[in-house]
């Protein structure tokens, strides 16, 4: 999604390397951007998952059950979990400066 890409771009330009659409082996989700793992307390790297719509409740900010066990099962296999909701990121001036307080203490432990 167009979404998607925005955020891979300002993951990269943030200076880390991630894949986007990247599937687990273990359980057949897909990860929307995989950030690969800067040290030694992450197994298999932050799955960042860019939130739209279809992810939430109508006229809500509370996640579907879907979107709850996807992070939940993420977790337990290992991938520290970020979301960017669609609403979060259009109220933000300063895009790059949102990524970094949610990534900062995930992908740089």
């Amino acid at each position: 999604s167009k979404l998607q890409s925005e955020v891979a771009e300002a993951v990269r330009r943030l200076g880390y390397e991630c894949e986007e659409e990247v599937k687990d082996p273990v359980s057949g989700y897909s990860i929307d951007l995989l950030i690969k793992p800067t040290g030694p307390s992450h197994r298999r790297g932050v799955a960042l998952e860019v939130d739209g719509p279809s992810h939430f409740l109508k006229d809500s900010k509370e996640p579907v059950g879907g979107t709850i066990l996807k992070r939940r099962l993420l977790r337990q296999l290992g991938y520290q979990t970020v979301s960017v909701p669609y609403f979060a990121w259009a109220g933000q001036d300063d895009k790059e400066a949102f990524l970094r307080r949610l990534l900062h203490r995930k992908a740089r432990a």
